[in-house]
């Protein structure tokens, strides 16, 4: 399985690091934050390329680079159909937000919302609004995403024996109790969840500067540390 890390980090940004984002194996993106796009085109990597998109949940963050994203699709002159899977309303906001911005109808072709994939399993997180979680079957492979969620035993069930758990560290943990107010985790408890769930390898991801250093402190062969713009592969 290859991973291609877009960004790593949260909603507040800082220099040379773009919000969460992934692409795996190279058609299917998680998430699709601000400057997506930009981060496409600078590393050499082709919209129509890309044949799923799974959005966890509406914050900007994770969802404001898509209308940007479905232009340059569109430039390119693609026929191919693309899948955006997200919220139950992503397909009514989409279009709303698209329209807003005067799109093109002929840009919105060959888009669909919502399908069925047997390998995609979406369940719950627990965030301030409805956050969508995704386990991807692939080949021999497994990989569970959280999108934003504070600590929940749903996470650990579902994500279970991945062979790669990636799950959000926004807070360090010494600040638990305002990473629960607003529906995101701690180091520790993004840590606790990788080694409840007994899955092989944790990429903690929308982090600031605080987690990651108290990522970075962590002895465990098991963290793979993301970077922007670099690829991993999983054998």
């Amino acid at each position: 399985m290859e991973i291609r890390v877009i960004g790593t980090w949260n909603s507040k940004l800082s220099k040379n690091r773009r919000n969460t984002s992934y692409i795996i194996n190279n058609n299917i993106l998680m998430d699709c934050g601000p400057h997506t796009a930009e981060s496409f085109i600078n590393n050499g990597i082709k919209f129509s390329d890309i044949d799923i998109i799974l959005i966890s949940h509406m914050h900007l963050d994770h969802y404001g680079g898509l209308p940007e994203f479905i232009w340059q699709r569109a430039f390119e002159s693609t026929d191919k159909k693309i899948m955006i899977i997200g919220p139950d309303d992503i397909e009514k906001r989409t279009h709303n937000i698209l329209n807003e911005y005067y799109t093109p109808d002929y840009f919105k072709k060959n888009i669909e919302f919502n399908g069925n994939f047997e390998n995609i399993i979406i369940g719950n997180g627990k965030h301030s609004i409805k956050d969508y979680t995704y386990r991807l079957e692939i080949g021999n492979k497994t990989l569970f995403y959280t999108g934003d969620t504070s600590y929940s035993e749903e996470i650990i069930k579902n994500g279970y024996n991945s062979d790669i758990f990636i799950h959000e560290a926004t807070y360090p943990s010494n600040m638990e109790d305002i990473a629960a107010k607003y529906g995101h985790s701690t180091v520790n408890g993004a840590y606790k969840s990788f080694k409840s769930s007994r899955s092989k390898i944790f990429i903690p991801t929308h982090m600031s500067e605080l987690s990651l250093h108290e990522i970075a402190e962590i002895d465990d062969g098991d963290i793979l540390l993301p970077e922007e713009n670099k690829k991993y592969v999983i054998p």
